[in-house]
């Protein structure tokens, strides 16, 4: 899975059609669990920022997408195994999109741009 997971990024990485700039503007998370490695990656077209994501049975588009330019993103694992990701969109403004375990998106905290 490593290697594959490796491998698909590095494609990523090394795709034609997206321009060095954008990848100022990506941003990616992972973590491990019992169930293997998990990586989310907000990529941005230069009006969307969209999520990508990496499971054990490959990559897939995530249900993450809002506008902006660019992104920031964090992740981690609490003490009960429950993932937290924020992600930081940039659109004139900063908001943070929260996700804390099953469930939707959520707009959290602003900050001016």
């Amino acid at each position: 899975m490593c290697t594959a997971v490796r491998f698909r990024f590095i494609q990523l990485l090394s795709c034609k059609k997206v321009s060095r700039r954008m990848f100022l503007n990506d941003s990616v998370v992972s973590w491990q669990d019992s169930v293997g490695l998990h990586i989310r990656l907000y990529t941005c077209d230069g009006t969307t920022v969209t999520e990508q994501k990496c499971e054990s049975n490959g990559w897939s588009t995530g249900g993450f997408s809002q506008p902006g330019t660019a992104s920031a993103a964090t992740a981690w694992v609490d003490s009960n195994g429950q993932v937290h990701i924020r992600v930081y969109v940039c659109n004139g403004s900063v908001q943070e999109w929260c996700y804390d375990g099953p469930g939707p998106w959520s707009a959290g905290k602003k900050f001016p741009g």
